[in-house]
């Protein structure tokens, strides 16, 4: 491993360095072009542990980071550095010396992160992986990064220079194709193959991977984990098998457990002790099972915490915990494993509050508001829109934030109470909680700006609109609404005197000159769900469930009419925000975002998409900035440039600038 090392520090001369803590441009920076950054921080679907000595670490994936935590004491886990990937962390791996780590984000990248300084990670280089397979798990190996990967089977990357990473071999997996992991044990790599169980693959040449046996009783296998020359193979709904592997390539089953729910991940305790993750909500069992594995033919469950536990590790007398991002406010348990028979049940000693996901953003000068789902909310610097910078984080108590909009100083939120909760802005490193304003009996789905005023319209379910004053936020007063025959509104726009609000097929259009009195001016349905909308004088464009936006002209009253429609296969829009001629749709994780220009309604057309590394949810835009919720991904964001038609160039992080363009309309 030290030769490996040496290669790629020798190698960091040629690397780009990435330097900023949380955030890091997706494209190289070009004269003339916008500048990108990325604000990282999103759920945690991932967490590994590695420790040496004195010393104890835990690798966790934050949204497209990736943070070392310091667990030497788990009742007191601190931060000791961060690094922005460019990608969601789904699978970390770190090498046997604790130098180097492998992120993929199972989707297109693998990732290497010199983590020699705990403080100061950087990023050596990324692979690529051709467009229909996946890299999953990864094992470190010397020179050799071996990836399982979903499409295919078993790729082996050379990393002896993390700039010019390149496969050097392949094996092809002719079962399900579904390959989640692999773990190397001396000449052979094990890959859980899913339905066709374990395969043994041998790797004593490793431009030329063969398959040398494979066992079929462990069906559904998930991931491996090694200690010594016995597998623990987690199986999801067939819980945990026990392998033998001293006779490799041959595989003996020594035991099984089903303890119930699903088992996604596995951690070894100790000698006869392991600690499983079990993934499936509900669980009437738990979702950390300590294991007494120390008669492999007859292990049986010991202890257990929690439920829905989405990933474990431990380093030996500590598990550490992780539970899916949309069960509750997403945070990182610590839990003290008792070793010695007769085995008290975990005891929780330390938690670390994690960030959610990001599903809506508003912009207000040089700060980006993010909701942030069960996370609660951020406000972020971005007045450096290439390194944005968290400036505050705001708790709401368990609440999941799912939209957002700025009045003034004032944050209006919607969650999921019947409430819209308010946050006192005047001071942006130091929000201040304000008293929910309760709506009436509606459920509010949406929550937007009214222009030129400082109230917000509400999309509230069965309450239809209600127009609210926040220009005393203590005291918000309704100073309107409106109710629909039928129906029921969970989307809301609102652009000089009218409103759009929309639910189900349904779309209505509002009259809203007198705020106290809005009428409605038109109504249309559409052929699928509406999934968001945005108004712009006398056109409505509406997102469907159809892989398409609808373009309707609303300029005579009672009688409206589709013009256009914005065909965005193979995906839907997720969100919808039009500013100074354009509308910028959120495309979820196939398009990312996606610019038109709208000056000719009947005739919008491309200026430009990029993709973004998450499934992007919901969109904002104003004269200097243009952000993107990017769920997983974190938040893109970018310098606006009103007087420019290019406003992204497509990047190659390889460094290779032959093929960087852009086309103006």
């Amino acid at each position: 491993m030290e030769r490996q090392i040496t290669r790629i520090r020798a190698a960091l001369a040629a690397v780009i360095t990435l330097v900023a803590f949380w955030s890091v441009p997706l494209h190289a920076a070009v004269p003339g072009y916008p500048t990108e950054g990325r604000w990282s921080p999103g759920p945690t679907v991932a967490i590994e542990h590695w420790g040496f000595g004195a010393e104890s670490i835990l690798l966790s994936g934050e949204g497209t980071g990736l943070m070392i935590l310091d667990v030497a004491d788990p009742t007191d886990m601190t931060v000791l550095g961060k690094i922005d990937t460019g990608a969601p962390v789904w699978e970390i791996a770190v090498s046997d010396d604790g130098q180097i780590a492998a992120v993929s984000d199972r989707f297109d990248w693998m990732t290497l992160v010199d983590i020699a300084d705990r403080s100061a990670p950087v990023v050596l280089g990324r692979y690529e992986f051709i467009s229909g397979v996946q890299p999953w798990g990864v094992d470190i190996e010397g020179d050799l990064a071996y990836v399982a990967v979903k499409g295919e089977g078993l790729w082996v990357i050379d990393i002896t220079d993390p700039a010019q990473m390149s496969r050097v071999g392949r094996y092809l997996n002719i079962g399900t194709g579904f390959v989640p992991d692999v773990q190397v044990l001396g000449n052979y790599a094990f890959l859980a193959d899913d339905q066709e169980g374990i395969s043994a693959i041998d790797i004593s040449d490793p431009t030329m991977p063969t398959l040398a046996d494979r066992f079929l009783a462990a069906d559904l296998a998930t991931e491996i984990t090694l200690d010594g020359t016995i597998a623990y193979v987690s199986r999801k709904s067939d819980g945990l098998s026990i392998i033998d592997l001293s006779a490799a390539p041959t595989m003996t089953e020594l035991g099984t457990i089903n303890p119930g729910g699903l088992i996604y991940s596995t951690a070894v305790v100790g000698p006869g002790l392991v600690v499983c993750a079990d993934g499936y909500l509900g669980s009437a069992f738990g979702g950390v099972y300590v294991i007494d594995v120390s008669n492999p033919a007859m292990p049986m469950v010991v202890g257990t915490q929690l439920e829905d536990v989405f990933d474990v590790t431990t380093d030996g007398a500590t598990a550490f915990a992780i539970r899916s991002y949309n069960v509750e406010p997403p945070t990182l348990y610590a839990f003290d494993i008792d070793n010695t028979a007769p085995f008290d049940p975990p005891n929780q000693i330390g938690t670390l509050p994690l960030a959610g996901e990001n599903v809506d953003v508003a912009v207000a000068g040089d700060l980006v508001l993010v909701a942030n789902e069960l996370g609660g909310a951020f406000v972020v610097d971005a007045s450096d829109a290439s390194r944005p910078e968290t400036m505050s984080r705001i708790d709401v108590d368990g609440a999941r934030v799912k939209r957002i909009a700025r009045v003034g100083n004032t944050l209006a939120y919607v969650s999921n109470s019947y409430s819209i909760g308010l946050i006192d802005l005047s001071d942006p490193q130091n929000p201040l909680p304000l008293p929910d304003y309760q709506v009436m009996s509606g459920y509010p789905r949406d929550v937007v700006k009214i222009p030129g005023t400082a109230g917000v319209a509400i999309a509230a379910g069965d309450e239809g609109v209600r127009l609210v004053d926040l220009s005393t936020p203590t005291a918000p007063v309704e100073v309107g609404h409106w109710l629909p025959a039928t129906g029921f509104v969970y989307h809301v726009d609102q652009e000089g005197d009218r409103i759009a609000a929309a639910g189900g097929t349904n779309v209505w259009v509002l009259n809203a000159s007198t705020l106290s009195a809005p009428f409605e001016w038109a109504s249309f349905t559409v052929p699928d769900i509406v999934l968001d909308i945005a108004i712009e004088g006398d056109h409505v464009y509406v997102s469907i469930d159809e892989f398409s936006v609808l373009v309707w002209d609303v300029s005579v009253s009672g009688s409206p009419m589709e013009v256009a429609a914005i065909d965005i296969s193979p995906t839907s829009a997720k969100g919808l925000k039009i500013h100074a001629g354009r509308l910028y749709i959120a495309a979820d994780a196939f398009h990312g975002l996606m610019v038109r220009d709208i000056t000719d309604p009947t005739n919008p057309f491309e200026i430009e998409d990029t993709n973004t590394p998450g499934q992007a949810l919901n969109v904002a835009a104003s004269d200097t900035l243009i952000a993107v919720a990017d769920g997983l991904g974190g938040v893109e964001i970018w310098n606006s440039v009103p007087v420019s038609d290019i406003l992204f160039g497509d990047g190659f992080e390889s460094g290779d600038t032959t093929e960087w363009g852009a086309t103006a309309p």
